[in-house]
C-alpha cells in the first residue's frame, strides 16, 4: 500500500508541474531590484481572499521589502487562477455537471485538473475502503471508473455524481505554493480553511501550527507541529468534519476521537486522507495511517494529542 501511495504522488506532482496548471509569468526577478529600490529588510506579505462558496484563503510570501511591488503582482495573479481552477472543481462546473448527466451513458473527457483531482479522490477511496467516497446518489467509488490514457471520467450507474469538494481546499493551497515556486519565491505559507501548506522557512524559523481542540484556541493541551515544507489538513475539533460513515450510511460516532490532522507533501493528499482516517475512527484509521507511513496527529475529546505513524 505503500508503494502505491509514493508512486501516486509522483503522478500527482508530475500533473502539477508539467500539465501547466498554473504557470506565473509574475515571478519575482532579482536582476529587477535596482530598479525597484527599496530595503533589503526581509518581511512577511500576506493577503487573504475567498473565493465563491466561501473558501478561505491566507498566502504569505516571505521575500526581501524592495519586491513588495513584484510579490503584489504575484497574489493577483495566483488568485486569478485559483478562482478559474476552483470554478472548474466545483459541483456546479460545466465537466462535472456532464460527467453527472452522462452517468451511466457514456464516459466523459475532462480536464487535466479534474482528472488528476478525480483520480486522487478514487486512490483515497480506495485506500480506506470507502470510509471516503467522492461519489453521491446512491452508488460507492466502485461506480467511479477512470480512463488514463483517454483522460475520461464514466459514472456507471445513472443518477450518480462526482463530489471532489473534500479534497479540494487541499489542491487550492497545492496550486498557491507552485505558484509562489514558479515564481521565484523561495518562502511561502497557505491556509485554505483546515489545510495548510508551506515551502522554505518563516522569517522567525520552521514553519509551524498550532493545533486545539474543541475550537478552543488557547486550549491547555495544544500541540505545535513544524510543517516546513509539509502540508496539514485538519478535520474535526475547531473545523468541519464529515458527519455520515457513507461506507454505512450511518453518523459516525467515535467516543473517542475529536480531530485527525493528516501530514503529507500535497496538501489534497492530506485533505482527503484526514477525512478518510476521521470516518475510520481512532482504532482502523490509526492502522491506516501506519499502513501508508505517514505522519498524523489525533485529537481527542478529552483535549490531548497524540503522534500516530512515522514521525
Amino acid at each position: 500500500m505503500k508503494n502505491g501511495f509514493d508512486r501516486f504522488i509522483m503522478a500527482l506532482l508530475a500533473v502539477l508541474v508539467m500539465g501547466n496548471v498554473i504557470c506565473v509569468n509574475a515571478a519575482i526577478s532579482k536582476d529587477s531590484a535596482a530598479s525597484q529600490g527599496g530595503s533589503n529588510e526581509v518581511r512577511t506579505f500576506t493577503k487573504k481572499t475567498t473565493l465563491p462558496g466561501g473558501i478561505n484563503i491566507e498566502f504569505s510570501l516571505v521575500t526581501l521589502a524592495k519586491y513588495e511591488k513584484d510579490v503584489n503582482n504575484v497574489f493577483d495573479y495566483t488568485f486569478s487562477e485559483v478562482k478559474r481552477v476552483a470554478g472548474m472543481l466545483s459541483g456546479d462546473s460545466p465537466e462535472l455537471k456532464e460527467v453527472a448527466e452522462k452517468a451511466g451513458k457514456e464516459p466523459v473527457k475532462v480536464s487535466k485538473e479534474v482528472y488528476a483531482l478525480a483520480s486522487l479522490a478514487k486512490e483515497i477511496a480506495d485506500w480506506s475502503h470507502g470510509a471516503f467516497d467522492p461519489v453521491r446518489g446512491g452508488g460507492s467509488y466502485k461506480n467511479l471508473k477512470l480512463d488514463k490514457d483517454g483522460q475520461t471520467i464514466f459514472l456507471t450507474k445513472a443518477g450518480l455524481s462526482l463530489d471532489l469538494s473534500e479534497i479540494l481546499r487541499g489542491f487550492i493551497a497545492d496550486l498557491c505554493i507552485r505558484a509562489a515556486y514558479h515564481a521565484n519565491v523561495d518562502d511561502a505559507f497557505v491556509e485554505v480553511d483546515s489545510v495548510r501548506r508551506s515551502m522554505g522557512k518563516a522569517s522567525y524559523g520552521p514553519w509551524q501550527i498550532r493545533l486545539t481542540g474543541n475550537g478552543n484556541t488557547n486550549a491547555r493541551h495544544g500541540m505545535d507541529v513544524v510543517i516546513s515544507n509539509y502540508s496539514a489538513a485538519t478535520v474535526g475539533g475547531q473545523f468541519a468534519a464529515p458527519t455520515i460513515d457513507r461506507r454505512r450510511g450511518k453518523p459516525i460516532n467515535d467516543e473517542k476521537l475529536d480531530s485527525v490532522t493528516i501530514l503529507t507533501e500535497k496538501a489534497a493528499m492530506a485533505e482527503g486522507l484526514a477525512n478518510a482516517v476521521y470516518a475510520l475512527g481512532h482504532g482502523a484509521g490509526e492502522t491506516l495511517v501506519k499502513d501508508l507511513g505517514i505522519k498524523a496527529v489525533f485529537g481527542y475529546k478529552d483535549g490531548t494529542f497524540e503522534r500516530i505513524g512515522s514521525w
